[in-house]
């Protein structure tokens, strides 16, 4: 299975973020500390969700299994802001 990562620092093992409206790129993936913030709070970057077969799943259709995996993952940087889901639904938060 591929590596997840963030395409800017190199950062596996947190959660990664993919740009929105787009076809996946892996050298646009970032963790929170490389996504400006503004891009971030605007929704432009929404969870990257691999299942257990590499396949990146939309944000909004993603096996909750994968889905549950992406929220045990922590943020490189918890200062910054992150990704939740509220009873089932993604929520950014500030």
């Amino acid at each position: 299975m591929e590596v997840i990562s963030c395409g800017k620092c190199g950062a596996v093992g947190v959660r990664i973020y993919r740009a929105y409206g787009m076809f996946y790129r892996p050298k646009t993936n970032r963790c929170n500390d490389c996504v400006p913030e503004d891009f971030m709070s605007r929704g432009w970057y929404v969870p990257c969700v691999p299942d257990s077969d590499g396949t990146i799943w939309g944000y909004t259709s993603a096996p909750i299994s994968a889905v549950r995996q992406f929220d045990a993952l922590p943020e490189k940087n918890p200062s910054k802001p992150k990704w939740v889901t509220e009873k089932g639904q993604w929520s950014d938060q500030l």
